[in-house]
């Protein structure tokens, strides 16, 4: 009976462990990539404000988005993030819509500092790309050294130990997470 019973027992968790590995060798679902005519229709109207708190170190996060989109155009934006700590320390980020332009882009809106001279590699790109259930803000571009959207030739986005957050967007909900 005991036999038995470890055999059958020694079958099943065998069994359990070849459906667990096959599950991780399965390939991952494509996620849809966001495509020109997403971007070129979208119109969205964002105000939004996420909260975070580190506990571990005792930093209390704020990001605020502001974001108005007309038809692939951006009409308003106003980017900020605030790190502030335990003993009353602030650093920050913003960004305004004034402080960049917009370029054309196939997939996605791109914004440029306003301040790059003719030819320079550039200090702060802003995509902004979207699908039906969602709109993602990446600041910078982490393949492109220097481009972290701390700073352009002549204006400083970001206070001395303060970075930026990507931000993603529930157009349902129009509520926004820091995704770091």
């Amino acid at each position: 009976m005991r036999l038995t019973l470890a055999v059958t027992f020694w079958r099943q968790a065998l069994g359990a462990v070849c459906v667990l590995v096959a599950l991780l060798m399965a390939p991952a679902p494509a996620r849809a990539e966001p495509s020109k005519d997403d971007v070129r229709r979208l119109t969205a109207d964002i105000v939004c404000t996420a909260r975070k708190t580190d506990r571990q170190f005792g930093y209390r996060y704020r990001y605020n988005v502001t974001l108005s989109v007309r038809q692939g155009s951006v009409r308003r934006l106003v980017l900020s993030q605030q790190a502030t700590s335990k003993q009353g320390d602030e650093q920050g980020c913003r960004i305004a819509l004034e402080d960049l332009k917009q370029e054309a882009a196939d997939g996605a809106i791109v914004l440029r500092e306003a301040d790059s001279e003719a030819g320079a590699k550039s200090r702060c790109i802003v995509r902004i790309t979207a699908d039906d259930k969602q709109i993602r803000i990446q600041l910078g571009a982490a393949v492109q050294e220097g481009n972290d959207c701390r700073g352009g030739d002549n204006v400083m986005y970001c206070s001395p130990r303060a970075f930026w957050a990507d931000m993603v967007i529930d157009r349902k909900r129009s509520a926004c997470r820091p995704v770091e």
